[in-house]
Formats: C-alpha cells, structure tokens, sequence
C-alpha cells in the first residue's frame, strides 16, 4: 500500500509542475527579454532565440542561424525599409513641390 501511495503522489507532484511549467511558457508575461522568443526546433526541445531567427531543417539536422547570419538578414531588411521610406519622402516632396508651384499662380 505504501508504495502506491508513494507512486501516486510522484505522479500527482508531475502533473502539478509540468502543468505549471506549461503555464509559465504559455503565459503572455513569462518575463522574456525584449525581443526574445521561445522557439520550437523539435517536438519538446525549445530554444530562447531572438525573435524572427530562422531554423532551417537540413536532412535530419536542425540549423538554427548565427548571430551573424541574422545580424545581416535583419540589416538588409532595415536598408530595404530605408529605401522604401526615402523613396516615400521622394514623392511627397515632390508633389509639395507640385502643390507649392499650383499656389503661386
């Protein structure tokens, strides 16, 4: 009898902390670091990567990028965000323009 007892409070105490441990992974104030994200590689192995790492999956392997792969990934989006934005300000100056040359007359 003593032996289940021991056996069924073990298995009480898991479920207990793994209910708890899924809470707190699931829960919107899980107290991550700004811009970090946890992310799935393989069913029940979670990594704390920077939000938008890309992992690539290569046979059986999962490759998760460098530090520098996604430094440069993310600057080439920033420089392609630049040059929409200055192409942006490109054109409404350019109709001020237009508009400042309709008012004089």
């Amino acid at each position: 009898m003593g032996k289940i007892t021991f056996l069924a409070a073990g298995l009480w105490v898991i479920c207990i902390l793994s209910s708890g441990i899924l809470y707190a992974e699931n829960s919107p104030d899980n107290n991550l670091s700004d811009g970090m994200e946890v992310q799935e590689v393989e069913p029940g192995y979670k990594l704390l990567l920077p939000k938008g790492t890309v992992i690539q999956k290569k046979g059986d392997l999962r490759v998760v990028e460098g530090p520098g792969e996604y430094a440069a990934r993310r600057f080439e989006e920033y420089d392609a965000q630049i040059a929409e934005i200055n192409r942006k300000i490109e054109t409404l100056q350019k109709k001020v323009e237009e508009i400042k040359n309709v008012n004089q007359r």
